[in-house]
């Protein structure tokens, strides 16, 4: 992949192709379990916006904005929204099977036992009522 995009002879969409198809699903495996906070959300739309202008040979030093770059790639910005749909899709996943299963507790945050008083950290369920709440705002 790192030759395709910095070949002069390939076209422009199919280097497009090519990061849609290899990049990017290297790039999120596993995403179905992480807990994304406002940072991580920061680096996925920053490496795809990176991954973008390296494929348009954009040098952060030539002052061209975001909005340029997908402009002048004909694509919109939408790994954030991939990851919080395959989230989406496994957490709808272990919610339908049948019975007490340890995934259940784990995403539901209902795991036995007690923990150290402290800041509550960020569990996996209220990273899926964002997601739900990204997802649908527009409905």
């Amino acid at each position: 992949m790192k030759q395709e995009s910095k070949s002069h002879n390939v076209e422009l969409t199919t280097k497009l192709r090519l990061m849609k198809s290899l990049g990017l699903p290297m790039a999120i495996y596993g995403c179905e379990s992480w807990t994304i906070k406002k940072r991580d959300e920061e680096r996925i739309e920053a490496f795809e916006m990176k991954y973008i202008r390296k494929i348009l040979r954009v040098s952060w030093t030539q002052k061209k904005t975001n909005e340029w770059v997908l402009e002048a790639a004909g694509v919109e910005r939408d790994l954030l929204s991939l990851i919080k749909r395959r989230e989406l899709s496994f957490f709808d996943h272990v919610m339908r099977k049948e019975g007490d299963f340890l995934e259940k507790e784990v995403m539901r945050g209902t795991v036995p036992g007690a923990r150290k008083q402290r800041r509550p950290k960020m569990r996996w369920i209220y990273d899926m009522e964002n997601g739900l709440r990204c997802c649908f705002k527009n409905y």
